[in-house]
């Protein structure tokens, strides 16, 4: 057998090795969520007219709930950035004051550029490809765009210590709508045979601090000379394995429950069926016809002997009472699993943001680590955005060096302070009221002022340009209310000079 030498030829015989896998994430989609898996083999166009209907869509259900409430978790939807760029320790108090507003200004334009995106969607999605079938992937195109490749579209693999160093893309692309520069390969002749959807080959591999890449279409290979110094991919796995490259899904690590409850759902549908029919039984030797009961009327006479006609239904309450039961059982053990039972505490009409952080961090402990791991990816994320914001233009050279010099670095807030830093809100509030309450000058006078208001609108979603002032402008207002307590003092003066000088004049 000849080595594989095109990326088409190398994918295919990675894919071939990792068919246990899909298949067995084929089988967990038709359990849970179909239509994230319709095809075992995708071939450009989706069919979707022989997806399965499922009997239960608990677990379904289930599913998208967990993958909303990470979402939420990792980017919430509102103002505050769910991330904080901060300044090294060993910088200096006045470094750090002269870089304090600059921090801020490119901590706020990341996270415009960032909600203006579709990354908000693409985490949910590749969420929820995680939560089902292990692994997912994402592709940050450009600073506002970003792409969810499917399980069955990409490959991973990793060296000895669990590191990914290679990323396998298969991208499907409509020949119609190719750039001058695709459509012109191979003479513009599709080598598809259907010339509709024409597979695109992409292989990243790292080299050094950097990251290769190589495309093929058409069988022939282009941007071979590329690399980036960034890796704009982003793998979502939910639960590695030592030893290899794809994770576990949380449907796979439950996936007995979800079939058992799909199986008595099925049982309890069919049997409550059954015992919505009845039939009337007719005494054969009784002179009574089916003639005289059919098209009769309510309480019409017909003639019959007593006993010779009876109603029948099954008795099928005791296969009922027992599906019943088992899916209650069934559905509450998923229920725990998918973490729906904490969610389904914040149905109030009255739900703080608190509390509602007090439930992330529970799941956060509950998923043993998946989001502080996600969390890695998010960071990254970031970091690229503002990578492009500086390659774009829109931001100097010299921020981007503090970032690679590590004088500027990133912390994802997710969990507890998922929805906008709202613990650190509470801690200065309660700096402050506890060295106020107190009114030991000792206690105020170690207090920055200043900067706590500062952080109070900071971490409150507030513009710091619009309600905040700087350090100059702080400075600035200082000198001037000095420089008119000077002229009022010589004004007074003055007045009270010229007040002596009349009075002796009159004496």
């Amino acid at each position: 057998m000849s080595k594989p030498t095109t990326l088409r030829e190398r994918f295919n015989m990675l894919d071939g090795k990792r068919s246990e896998i899909l298949d067995k994430s084929y089988l967990h989609a038709n359990f849970t969520i179909p239509r994230l898996f319709p095809e075992r083999y995708f071939q450009g166009d989706t069919h979707t007219w022989s997806l399965p209907e499922l009997y239960s869509n608990k677990a379904g259900n289930n599913v998208m709930t967990l993958a909303s409430m990470m979402t939420t978790a990792l980017f919430p939807p509102n103002d505050v950035p769910f991330y904080e760029l901060k300044l090294s320790p060993e910088l200096t108090q006045e470094e750090r004051d002269v870089l304090l507003n600059p921090v801020q200004e490119v901590e706020r334009l990341a996270l415009d550029v960032l909600q203006a995106s579709n990354l908000r969607p693409t985490i949910f999605v590749a969420l929820q490809h995680a939560i089902v079938m292990g692994d997912s992937l994402i592709h940050q195109l450009d600073s506002k765009t970003f792409k969810v490749y499917h399980p069955a579209h990409f490959l991973i693999r990793r060296d000895g210590s669990g590191d990914i160093v290679e990323y396998w893309t298969l991208d499907w692309v409509v020949t119609d709508l190719l750039e001058d520069d695709l459509s012109k390969i191979n003479g513009g002749k599709p080598t598809d045979s259907n010339g509709e959807h024409e597979p695109l080959y992409t292989h990243i591999r790292k080299n050094g601090d950097k990251w290769s890449v190589e495309r093929e279409f058409r069988n022939v290979k282009y941007e071979t000379d590329k690399s980036y110094k960034i890796l704009p991919y982003y793998h979502l796995g939910w639960t590695p394995v030592a030893g290899e490259d794809y994770s576990r899904s949380l449907v796979e690590e439950n996936f007995g429950t979800i079939r058992s409850l799909e199986l008595v759902s099925k049982a309890l549908a069919e049997g409550v069926s059954a015992g919505s029919e009845g039939r009337i039984l007719l005494d054969p030797t009784s002179t009574t016809t089916e003639d005289d009961i059919i098209g009769s009327t309510n309480w019409s006479i017909i003639s019959a002997r007593p006993g010779s006609i009876e109603a029948f239904q099954p008795n099928v309450s005791g296969t009922v009472s027992v599906a019943a039961t088992a899916m209650g059982m069934y559905e509450e053990a998923l229920d725990k699993a998918f973490l729906a039972t904490s969610v389904a505490q914040l149905r109030g009409e009255r739900v703080t943001a608190f509390q509602t952080n007090q439930v992330l961090n529970e799941q956060a402990q509950a998923l043993g680590g998946t989001l502080s791991t996600l969390e890695q990816d998010i960071e990254r994320i970031v970091n690229r955005t503002i990578f492009l914001l500086v390659e774009d233009k829109k931001l100097s050279k010299e921020f981007r060096t503090l970032m690679d010099e590590k004088a500027v670095t990133i912390s994802i807030s997710s969990g507890l302070d998922a929805l906008g830093r709202q613990a650190d809100v509470v801690r200065l509030e309660n700096i402050l009221n506890l060295a106020l309450q107190s009114q030991q000058p000792e206690m105020i006078e170690v207090l920055k002022f200043p900067a706590i208001m500062r952080a109070l609108a900071r971490n409150s979603g507030l513009d710091m340009d619009m309600y905040t002032r700087t350090e100059e402008e702080v400075a600035e207002r200082q000198q001037a209310q000095q420089q008119q307590q000077v002229q009022q003092q010589a004004a007074q003066q003055a007045i009270s000079s010229v007040g002596n000088i009349a009075e002796s004049n009159l004496g």
